[in-house]
């Protein structure tokens, strides 16, 4: 007979990954906030050791992420919506910064950090709604892929806004999405659509190298949660990343038939209500 717990708390999860689905194939991030909270709740629920139950929601949010960022990413790249030169940049520093995020996050509480980090998410959410120099999308052409930008300032400082979104994603357990979107906004002027395209390849690369440190400095802990590899909850995990990975194929394929202009506000609002929550976890 199947316990009951078990059951609300699957149909829980395949419901946090639609959701995880929604956000990042329509917005390329702001899903792994919303993961990481509420898996801190289900596990504190659950009645989860308090010394590992944090850390492993962090760690199981980072392996959704990688597995749904991945399935978005393949829609992106066969549409040819990438800066190639841009994005390899942004990943090659990416990797580096979730290495030292993942490494700092093992050994900090993080309370203080998230709201600090909150506080940023809110501003940048404030910024996103009311901005209004956005690119209109006319770099992009439909079957034809887009111009690449050649310059190499452009080029360093996609690199940096890499490294500070793989810091935060493999820190916080979050896509890092809500670094990188404002980034190639504001700072690399991208059209909403190019800069979803980006942020969605970015999270599939430092979420991976995040999950993977999560792993590794969870080996040999005492009090693990069940079913779990080091910092990774494979449970919850794959049932959250099996409605998530659906969901993010189709509002990968959704996502250009929205207006950009709507398409950053929704993602601004979405940022600010995490932001509010993590603030009142």
């Amino acid at each position: 007979m199947i316990d009951i717990t078990i059951l609300a708390f699957l149909v829980l999860y395949l419901a946090v990954g639609a959701v995880v689905g929604l956000t990042a194939g329509f917005f390329g991030g702001g899903a792994g906030i919303i993961t990481t909270t509420i898996l801190i709740y289900a596990f504190t629920f659950l009645g989860y050791s308090d010394k590992t139950l944090v850390h492993t929601a962090v760690g199981t949010s980072l392996f959704v992420i990688t597995l749904s960022a991945s399935s978005g990413s393949i829609i992106h790249l066969r549409r040819g919506i990438i800066y190639i030169k841009h994005l390899l940049s942004m990943a090659i520093c990416g990797v580096l910064g979730a290495f030292a995020g993942g490494m700092l996050s093992a050994q900090a509480t993080g309370g203080l950090v998230k709201k600090l980090f909150a506080f940023i998410v809110i501003l940048v959410a404030i910024r996103l709604y009311r901005g209004k120099k956005i690119a209109d999308g006319k770099t992009y052409n439909r079957g034809k892929g887009i111009k690449t930008k050649d310059s190499l300032r452009s080029i360093y400082l996609s690199g940096i806004c890499g490294f500070f979104s793989g810091l935060a994603s493999a820190f916080f357990g979050i896509g890092g999405g809500i670094i990188m979107v404002p980034s190639a906004l504001f700072i690399l002027k991208f059209t909403a659509l190019e800069a979803v395209s980006l942020s969605t390849c970015l999270m599939a690369i430092t979420a991976l190298i995040g999950c993977l440190v999560q792993v590794y400095n969870g080996l040999g802990k005492s009090d693990l949660l069940p079913y779990s590899i080091g910092y990774v909850n494979y449970t919850a995990g794959l049932a959250i990343a099996f409605s998530g990975i659906i969901v993010t194929r189709w509002a990968a394929k959704k996502v250009r038939h929205i207006r950009h202009k709507n398409l950053t506000k929704v993602f601004a609002v979405v940022m600010a209500i995490a932001a509010v929550g993590l603030l009142l976890k």
